[in-house]
């Protein structure tokens, strides 16, 4: 924010050396000005006025200096020192001169005021700041920038996000002191859960996707609802996080597929046969007992496919091929849920398991 400079008046009066005098009765005298007509009041000089000076004189020495590397973006020893590496301490204004490059990149002003990142200092507290944060977050020109520099990466990837995701969640970051809290705290989790910018920064984020994964409490939040399970489905990082942590998933097995079941917008749900890959009446679902969501590069022969295996011994179950490409040619993110013998054979291949896939929408 530009300084706003003060301007300064004299103050002007009728007898600007009169004093009228009191004898106290105890030795000493009170003195009150006498000023006559007054033509100018002047301003006043007071702590108000003399710390505007003192802010005034901190922002004057803050420069543009990374503003100019951040756009400029020569190499990146520029970037790293513009980001305030190795010298972090001696680095001020920086979430002003971040704001100024998207100023700069085109970003209104109204649209983008930011707020908060303007008052942070260094790049830390820029992330310290749960609401610096999320203006970070929502800006695609700092994200980008901050993407470029493995520094500034590093430091974003590897921070704690929960007073960022509290904020995104309509919650106070105060009443939160990090991630693992948000995670541990029901109704913080279901707030989370609704919050469709929320559960997807929690998604895109190793830290916390695991964190979520881990808990119970988040988890039962994630797989209640659609919106949740949808954006951690389609994340290759949250979804690698419920591969690590399927035994957790088992058992909300029942929950996790009445929320997809039920949510035709954002899942859709396929039977396959475990030799053909064709189509197969789909069993109860409280006969479910493996749970787990995969990743598009399991091979078999040079193609990727789909698989499951036995809960009770990890004896694959079913392969199918996994779908390259949907009618918009891009991959569609899948979940397993395994289970139901009906055959005869209950440690084999045959069609005696049933796999249901629920492909996000």
């Amino acid at each position: 924010m530009a300084y706003i400079r003060t301007d300064w008046k004299d103050k002007v009066v009728q007898y600007p050396h009169r004093y009228s005098k009191v004898d106290n009765g105890d030795g000493t005298f009170t003195f009150t000005k006498v000023d006559g007509v007054v033509t100018e009041s002047g301003t006043p000089i007071n702590a108000v006025n003399l710390n505007k000076i003192e802010a005034g004189v901190e922002t004057a020495g803050i420069g543009v200096a990374s503003y100019l590397a951040f756009c400029g973006n020569v190499n990146a020893n520029m970037l790293d020192a513009a980001f305030g590496k190795n010298n972090e301490d001696m680095i001020t204004g920086l979430g002003r001169q971040l704001a100024m490059y998207a100023w700069f990149k085109g970003d209104s002003k109204i649209t983008y005021p930011f707020t908060n990142l303007i008052t942070c200092n260094t790049f830390n507290d820029c992330l310290n700041n749960g609401y610096a944060f999320v203006e970070i977050l929502d800006n695609s020109y700092i994200k980008a920038l901050v993407n470029l520099n493995l520094y500034a990466k590093a430091l974003f990837v590897a921070k704690d996000i929960g007073k960022a995701v509290a904020v995104l969640a309509g919650l106070n970051p105060d009443d939160y002191a990090d991630m693992e809290a948000v995670a541990e705290n029901t109704s913080a989790m279901e707030a989370v859960a609704a919050s469709a910018t929320a559960i997807t920064a929690v998604a895109e984020n190793t830290v916390a996707a695991n964190l979520v994964a881990a808990s119970t409490t988040a988890i039962t939040a994630v797989v209640s609802s659609a919106l949740a399970l949808n954006a951690f489905v389609k994340s290759n990082v949250a979804k690698t996080a419920l591969i690590t942590n399927h035994v957790k998933l088992n058992t909300l097995v029942n929950t996790m597929i009445a929320t997809m079941t039920g949510a035709t917008d954002k899942f859709t749900r396929t039977g396959m046969n475990g030799n053909s890959g064709s189509a197969v009446t789909i069993g109860s679902t409280t006969s479910f007992v493996h749970i787990k969501a995969l990743t598009d590069t399991y091979g078999v022969n040079g193609y990727n496919w789909m698989t499951a295996k036995h809960n009770h011994n990890a004896t694959e179950i079913i392969h199918a091929p996994f779908p390259t490409s949907n009618a918009t040619g891009t991959v569609s993110p899948n979940v397993f849920a395994v289970g139901g013998f009906i055959g005869t054979k209950a440690n084999s291949s045959d069609i005696g398991w049933i796999t249901d896939r629920y492909e996000a929408l």
